[in-house]
């Protein structure tokens, strides 16, 4: 019944209706949070959108053919949106606190990756910790390895 609910409401097989597959629907919320995060200063960089698709490779397992389309839907997504809990609220129902740190390292990577810590960045990986339910001591700890993974020794630079 609730289902059918769901269907009526979404239109049945609309855009933004959950697929069959539980693991692609999560796949699809996180990426939509890394390409938020990789585009929230204005600029979405070549080197931001390589560690999106290196994260879809290596840490959510989608295999190489199916990374553009994993992305384009949640570009689509993203833009039918007018936030992202439904994003995090789904990686919230399917992954454990490890792979959620995980998340968030990633998040920080792209944040750092043009070593230019927009304060747009900087806020929104903060909200996306609390929207995950990770505590300030996680964030950090995710923000420091994201940090030892970029290319420079030198600590980020701030921009307004």
């Amino acid at each position: 019944m609730l289902d059918a609910i769901r269907r009526l409401i979404r239109g049945s097989g609309g855009e933004n209706a959950p697929s069959s597959d539980p693991n692609r629907d999560v796949r699809i919320a996180t990426c939509a949070i890394l390409l938020e995060i990789a585009r929230i200063d204005g600029v979405l960089s070549s080197e931001e959108e390589a560690v999106v698709i290196t994260a879809l490779k290596n840490d959510l397992e989608v295999p190489a053919h199916d990374i553009q389309e994993i992305m384009e839907t949640a570009r689509k997504e993203l833009e039918g949106s007018i936030d992202l809990w439904q994003f995090t609220n789904r990686i919230n129902q399917s992954y454990s606190i490890a792979e959620k740190e995980r998340i968030l390292e990633w998040v920080w990577t792209i944040a750092l990756s043009d070593r230019i810590l927009d304060r747009h960045e900087d806020y929104l990986a903060h909200k996306l910790g609390d929207l995950l339910r990770l505590d300030h001591r996680q964030l950090m700890e995710a923000k420091m390895r994201a940090s030892r993974r970029t290319p420079s020794s030198k600590p980020p630079a701030a921009r307004d």
